[in-house]
């Protein structure tokens, strides 16, 4: 292993030790493992580590494959991003998604208009699209024909998810799978539709996303 390739190793270390610790809880859910299960298992080391080999054997990473150890030195110029918890991923999805219809958020007056909203792509989301409509600043390079048609929530949700493939598209293989599984099944990220678009149309969206993380980690 080169230097750089070991620095790279490190530097990501903790997201594949930590693996089965990060996947989100409804993942679990769905591969039939209970919530009260997962966080037993996740909470002993030895388990966690088995089972963040498990998910590397989902991911194509099972031993004997000629790709079973991640290329270390491609994922040297990652970004860093990657790292950060599933949760705070999820914050900024949303928030992205929310920012692309920030007009139509900010004339929202129904109650029970907001009350939707708020249910389905988060509080944290709505107020943080208000304060981007105030900025009058349009998001450079998503297109709003991408998402379709539809009620709002669901149009800002999917967007979301549009927007966090596009980003993961961009990533490592290996390290897009495991970002991923910290994410919720109700984020569609999976990158199947996104994979299809021009590149430089891809790269709009994940800068687009890059410029919200950016500001989400920099300041809440």
């Amino acid at each position: 292993m080169t230097p750089a390739a070991l620095d790279s190793f490190r530097r990501w270390r903790p997201l594949l030790d930590g693996l089965a610790a990060g996947v989100h809880p409804l993942r679990w859910s769905a591969a039939g493992i209970g919530a009260g299960a997962a966080a037993t298992l996740t909470a002993n080391p030895r388990a966690r580590r088995l089972l963040s080999l498990r998910l590397d054997w989902m991911g194509g990473n099972a031993p004997g494959n000629p790709d079973a150890w991640p290329d270390w030195a491609a994922w040297e110029d990652a970004d860093p991003a990657a790292l950060l918890p599933g949760a705070e991923l999820e914050r900024c999805g949303l928030r992205f998604g929310a920012s692309l219809f920030r007009r139509r958020v900010a004339m929202l007056v129904m109650r029970k208009d907001v009350a939707a909203f708020k249910a389905a792509a988060g509080t944290d989301a709505y107020f943080f699209a208000l304060r981007q409509a105030l900025l009058a600043k349009k998001s450079a390079g998503a297109s709003l024909e991408r998402v379709g048609e539809g009620e709002l929530p669901g149009i800002a949700v999917r967007a979301a998810g549009l927007g966090l493939a596009a980003w993961l598209g961009f990533l490592p293989a290996g390290l897009a799978f495991r970002v991923a599984l910290k994410l919720p099944p109700s984020i569609d990220a999976a990158g199947t539709e996104v994979a299809a678009w021009p590149e430089a149309e891809r790269a709009g969206w994940r800068e687009a996303l890059a410029e919200i993380v950016s500001l989400t980690v920099g300041r809440a």
